[in-house]
């Protein structure tokens, strides 16, 4: 069978596949049809959208398409070629797939020409509309496996134990209410949850997926319709609501066992990376500022770096997504000058340099090819002011600042951090880090110790902040002195209060 030949587009006209029934077993096969889309006009056609990894594309999967001729008979379809597809794909439209009726689906490595560059780039400017006014977004994890099951069953089971799932952006933890006919041995400890060590190895497995860790389900997830979005793993199946919120109480909700994850370190940024997605269908929408942005969801992957810009468009403000059109046959260090260039006018601050990593020039616009820098500096020399910036030549910035210090010494390796710690841990732990940064007796020198408290805090203590002319409240600044009645105490072993570490744990 010959090669599927794409029909061009039309302005406004998105195409959708209409998936044929078929048995398990059958052939996939489908209908290309291109439907009007305006959003302003009020003309969205019915469709589902499938949020997906595309996964290896070595070993594809043919599907039959045929275009459609008439819209009032179907059956007057044209075949006119066969498309290769991933396997993961093929998975998800098989488990589709019904029996007696065509479902109509939109996935990009169909419903989008890929050999067409300046059509893909179209159609990413529009997939922000795609996702937020398809009837129901299918996100799909990935095949059944050994442990699918039980991961699935086990997040159910943790959705009977919540009432309600919230997040406190004031201490930047999750809030979880349970219900009153949850677990007793929920309710009545602080203990990790009751879980078997296969449960936790298969909800480690569950985090691990591919989807969990890609960019361009973060932005599709997030602009979704929250209600009427569904989760399949294989055959199993739940809403997303139910799914957010009960993973995110396993994940956050009690305090972690120790000794029952294969990989801690991964566990832990998977979750992280579960974590950013859950809280960002409550809160990212709208940003108006892409480097916020683009460092939200650096941990994320992508294949083609561009795309740490192109998947993120639909999820800051409309003014700002506007300004970038989708192009991909510019480098990504290109399009990131000219997010950064956009900044400096929009935002009147070079934030983006926290960002910077790049070995080649201009080494002030990271190199999206490279795992990006996360430096961040909240205080200042001097208050925040306009900076003086100017792009003196192509790729070369220029701009005024204040030399502050320099660095004198080898850099010290400080010990990895880990996923479960008790209190005393946590404490012992920050106690050897500050013998390594400190000689014999030197944290009794007050200008000593408020040094390393300064290094350590990016200098937010009270004595520096506009905070020391308001009411302390609990989210005040401590001061440098409060810094160093804390710090002696559990140098000295004089403290046992967990109080005492809480603070820590929230600027860590």
């Amino acid at each position: 069978m010959p090669r599927f030949e794409y029909a061009s587009l039309r302005p406004l006209d998105l195409r959708l596949l209409e998936l044929h029934p078929g048995l398990a077993g059958d052939v996939l096969a489908g209908t290309i049809t291109h439907k009007y889309f305006s959003v302003e006009g009020d003309e969205i056609p019915q469709f589902k959208a499938l949020s997906y990894h595309w996964g290896d594309q070595s070993d594809p999967v043919s599907i039959s398409l045929s275009t459609c001729q008439s819209l009032e008979d179907p059956s007057s379809d044209v075949e006119s070629g066969s498309l290769d597809i991933g396997r993961n794909l093929a998975l998800v439209l098989q488990a589709l797939r019904r029996q007696d009726k065509r479902r109509v689906l939109w996935c990009d490595s169909i419903c989008i020409n890929q050999r067409d560059l300046p059509e893909r780039a179209a159609q990413v400017q529009c997939m922000k509309d795609i996702y937020r006014y398809a009837k129901s977004v299918v996100v799909w994890l990935g095949p059944e496996a050994s442990w699918s099951t039980m991961a699935m069953e086990t997040v159910r089971w943790a959705g009977e134990q919540i009432e309600s799932a919230t997040m406190d952006y004031i201490h930047g933890k999750h809030v979880f209410t349970c219900r009153v006919t949850a677990d007793k041995r929920i309710l009545k400890t602080a203990d990790p949850l009751p879980l078997g060590g296969a449960q936790w190895l298969a909800i480690e497995k569950l985090v691990a997926l591919d989807w969990h860790k890609r960019l361009w389900t973060f932005q599709e997830i997030i602009l979704a319709n929250q209600k009427a979005c569904i989760v399949k793993l294989g055959k199993e199946e739940m809403s997303w609501a139910v799914y957010k919120d009960s993973l995110s109480f396993i994940l956050f909700g009690k305090p972690l066992p120790h000794d029952c994850f294969l990989d801690e370190t991964s566990f832990s940024l998977n979750a992280d990376m579960m974590a950013s997605k859950a809280l960002g269908c409550v809160e990212v929408k709208g940003k108006n500022n892409w480097i916020e942005m683009i460092g939200v969801s650096r941990e994320y992957e992508c294949s083609n770096p561009r795309d740490r810009i192109y998947a993120l468009q639909g999820l800051v403000a409309p003014y700002l997504a506007l300004a970038i059109t989708p192009d991909y046959t510019k480098s990504a260090k290109d399009v990131l000058i000219s997010i950064c260039l956009q900044h400096i006018e929009t935002q009147k601050n070079l934030e983006f340099l926290h960002h910077c990593n790049a070995a080649a020039r201009p080494s002030w616009v990271a190199d999206l090819d490279r795992p990006l820098s996360s430096l961040v500096i909240d205080c200042h020399v001097a208050p925040f002011s306009t900076p003086s910036a100017y792009l003196i030549e192509p790729g070369v910035l220029e701009t005024g600042g204040i030399s502050c210090d320099e660095l004198d010494c080898d850099p010290i390796l400080l010990p990895q951090k880990v996923i479960s710690q008790t209190d005393i841990e946590y404490r012992q732990q920050f106690v050897d880090m500050v013998n390594a940064f400190t000689s014999h007796n030197s944290h009794q020198d007050d200008n000593h110790l408020d040094r390393l408290t300064m290094a350590l805090t990016y200098g937010a203590v009270r004595d520096y902040s506009l905070q020391k002319l308001r009411v302390l409240n609990e989210m005040s600044f401590h001061s440098l002195q409060d810094w160093r009645w804390k710090i002696r105490r559990w140098l000295n072993g004089t403290s046992d209060a967990v109080e005492d570490l809480e603070d820590f744990r929230l600027n860590d």
